[in-house]
């Protein structure tokens, strides 16, 4: 039992070391993009590229449709259980996106100016807005990719499509220097990438689901993970706006320079989160399958020591950006955004809290069908949007950011006791 234990928790330990490694390669492409980005537009031209950056974030969570969380959660469910609708859940999950982005795309043709709008905020045109959508769709299917990868626990190959991805981004920024020929360069390129990691395996997947019928067919799993999904799609979506919003609220408040320095001190910030993003997500696989098996001991000591290292690596990082605001802003975007510095070190504050509710979004949604994390990002948008709202400076904007965050820390807190108690409750 004990070497049992042993190489299990040593398989985590090797796919948390290969992918917080990952991340950090991942995080430092993501800085050299952005530097050339941002070397190229300049503080107003980064206002509407991180606008359309940040909306095709909220179109890819709604593209996603939670399927991000759903695919991971019941992969690994239906795994340690021998469950036959394994195959289906892939090619279900993709027929849910193609229906999504066909949806998406005829409703622009028709309404353009209005999505333009509500996309780009009324910036840019209609060939602006179809390679937004084009870009959000590719990287929509991306995410589905590295999500069905890690329900099946090929970290490595999940941690791969991603630095692929990313390379493939630093690739068009190299080459365009126009927020068009750029969207659409990404777009191509994660698309061939998705293309070559995945079409052998969705293959093999349709292969072997079209046989099945009733409760195990295709469209079954659709349902199911529909059903499971829209919560987390809402709360995706919530998570997106956050960031969107917000940008709209600054650029009506304080004009495009001051959105840019908003919008670059939030991204600095968000540099950093995904080293906590992707690693906890391996918790969504993991615990999914302790908690199939009923091990809540297992599951309260992963968490009790992942918190541990998550707060100290949230404290170095604020640490470190906030002693050097002026040094990291100026070698990774240029010294036009030097003024940025003292929104970045507030900002950069919440990355404590922030990293918490990372932590244990994934458990929550692995122990419980409860769609947790949408009441604690329901609480923060409004939160977040109220105290902007007041806002009178864009110092205080940055506060705003801040000080909601608080909120997301303290409710993940309390539905994490919550959920392991009625676990322990059923178990």
């Amino acid at each position: 039992m004990l070497k049992k234990m042993s190489i299990k928790y040593s398989d985590l330990s090797k796919d948390l070391i290969w992918t917080f490694s990952s991340q950090v390669l991942i995080m430092l492409i993501v800085l050299f993009v952005n530097k050339l980005v941002s070397s190229h537009l300049g503080v107003e031209g980064f206002a509407l590229y991180s606008i359309a950056k940040k909306s095709s974030t909220v179109l890819v969570a709604i593209l996603a449709w939670g399927m991000t969380i759903a695919l991971p959660r019941y992969l690994s469910r239906y795994r340690v259980s021998n469950d036959k609708r394994y195959p289906t859940l892939f090619p279900s999950s993709l027929l849910l996106f193609s229906i999504l982005s066909a949806g998406l795309f005829l409703i622009s043709f028709l309404f353009p100016s209005t999505m333009r709008e509500w996309i780009l905020g009324g910036l840019g045109d209609n060939y602006i807005l179809m390679i937004t959508l084009f870009y959000s769709t590719s990287s929509a299917l991306n995410n589905l990719i590295v999500a069905y990868f890690r329900g099946k626990g090929l970290y490595k190959r999940s941690n791969t499509v991603q630095i692929c991805t990313q390379l493939s981004l630093f690739i068009g920024a190299l080459f365009f220097r126009d927020i068009a020929p750029l969207f659409l360069s990404w777009s191509i390129l994660i698309l061939l990438n998705c293309t070559l990691f995945s079409a052998k395996d969705f293959w093999k997947d349709l292969q072997k689901s079209i046989v099945l019928r009733g409760d195990s067919s295709v469209q079954a799993s659709g349902k199911q993970l529909l059903y499971y999904g829209t919560p987390r799609m809402l709360s995706d979506l919530i998570f997106q706006l956050t960031s969107f919003v917000p940008l709209l609220i600054v650029l009506s408040k304080f004009g495009k320079t001051a959105t840019g320095l908003f919008s670059t001190a939030i991204t600095l910030q968000l540099m950093i989160t995904p080293l906590f993003a992707f690693s906890g997500q391996i918790f969504l696989q993991r615990v999914s399958e302790m908690a199939e098996k009923k091990e809540l001991k297992k599951i309260r000591r992963l968490i009790r020591w992942s918190m541990i290292a998550f707060l100290s690596i949230a404290s170095a990082g604020f640490l470190i950006i906030s002693v050097g605001a002026e040094f990291w802003l100026q070698m990774l975007f240029s010294k036009d955004f030097i003024p940025a510095s003292s929104l970045t070190i507030i900002v950069s504050l919440s990355l404590i809290p922030r990293s918490i509710y990372l932590l244990l979004r994934n458990p929550l949604d692995a122990i419980s069908s409860v769609p947790y994390n949408l009441f604690s990002l329901l609480l923060w948008f409004a939160l977040y949007v109220l105290l902007l709202s007041f806002s009178n400076t864009i110092e205080s904007s940055a506060w705003s950011y801040t000080l909601s965050s608080l909120s997301l820390a303290i409710t993940s807190l309390i539905f994490w006791i919550r959920a392991l108690h009625r676990s322990q409750q059923k178990n």
